[in-house]
């Protein structure tokens, strides 16, 4: 596993001072800022009070080429062999991976081993989508029912979507939800589950719907997206 972490950060999408105090001190301490646009970049964090020279920002848009990737890929791997690497990875406003080009990165990092953080924002969902790499619509679910009728028919419901559908679970609810969802959802769509997401004991899970039959969760609070 290559010593290489990308932190991924939302930027403000309303007045530029709301940018989080973790991603103003980690962009002093970095590498690499990757973004979308240098100049959105810089102008939220040198309102921020934070001075980053030119060559530190590297712009991933959706011309990028793949060869770029792998180019820039190689270079940090290479001085990953030196000494632990900080990346940053930040949209031009709002949350990365929504309807914005960075999942490229998240599934590169996951490839490559990278230690993968989210600085989190003020809501759950979007921490998590960002987290999974997943861009394009999504449908936000809130909280399943607590009668059980009415849990089986949000569950399936969640199957039937063409794009990602989300939703939380309380804890101690969370260890019963993948065999509702094996007994409701039909196919074999992806689930992504994020466990206590951005805390020290923060557990990830990217698997298929059946493969859910294993999986033993505990009792901790809970983002499920299901994806084909």
């Amino acid at each position: 596993m290559h010593r290489i972490t990308l932190t991924i950060a939302g930027m403000p999408v309303g007045h530029p001072g709301e940018i989080a105090l973790a991603t103003v001190e980690l962009a002093q301490h970095l590498q690499f800022i990757l973004c979308e646009s240098k100049r959105g970049a810089q102008t939220h964090l040198k309102r921020a009070g934070v001075d980053i020279p030119d060559e530190r920002f590297v712009v991933f848009d959706k011309k990028t080429r793949p060869e770029q990737y792998d180019s820039f890929l190689e270079e940090l791997i290479d001085l990953s062999l030196k000494g632990p690497v900080q990346l940053l990875l930040v949209s031009d406003a709002g949350m990365p991976m929504i309807e914005d080009p960075g999942r490229s990165w998240i599934q590169l990092a996951e490839e490559n081993g990278f230690n993968i953080q989210v600085i989190g924002g003020p809501t759950a969902i979007t921490s998590a989508i960002a987290r999974a790499g997943l861009n394009g619509p999504f449908t936000f679910g809130g909280f399943p029912p607590r009668e059980k009728k009415s849990r089986q028919s949000f569950f399936a419901s969640a199957g039937s979507y063409g794009h990602t559908f989300g939703f939380y679970e309380a804890p101690h609810r969370v260890p019963d939800v993948p065999a509702e969802l094996m007994s409701s959802v039909s196919g074999n769509p992806h689930v992504f589950i994020a466990l206590s997401l951005g805390q020290d004991d923060e557990q990830l899970h990217r698997l298929r719907l059946k493969e859910l039959k294993s999986l033993r969760l505990p009792k901790k609070p809970a983002v499920f997206l299901v994806y084909k």
